[in-house]
């Protein structure tokens, strides 16, 4: 049986052990720190751009939300997106994904002892 199951999974022991040994919840830790140094990349940039009075360049990582009914205002936002998946990211939108990051790292910490 475990013949089978190695050569559907296309696992070796040392694979195995390899993915069991990862931490997913170190996995989770990284993302969070990745998606952090994201954000405040970008804050950096939009104060040392504003600091120089560079608005062209602040303009350029700004993004809109239109209002859809028609009697609303648009409103821009620094965009703090890091895929083409959305249409953009506000500090709201950021701050929940790094909170839901953050929560499952918690949840998934596994005890190796």
């Amino acid at each position: 049986m475990k013949s089978k199951i190695n050569d559907i999974l296309k696992l070796d022991e040392s694979t195995l052990k390899e993915l069991m040994d990862i931490d997913p919840s170190e996995i989770y830790k990284k993302q969070h720190d990745a998606l952090k140094q994201h954000g405040l990349q970008i804050l950096l940039h939009v104060y040392n751009w504003l600091e120089e009075d560079n608005h062209n360049a602040i303009r350029k990582t700004l993004n809109h939300s239109y209002a859809g009914d028609g009697n609303g205002n648009e409103k821009s936002f620094i965009d703090f997106e890091f895929s083409d998946n959305s249409e953009g990211d506000d500090i709201e939108d950021l701050l929940t994904k790094l909170t839901q990051i953050k929560d499952l790292a918690t949840r998934t910490k596994i005890d190796r002892k």
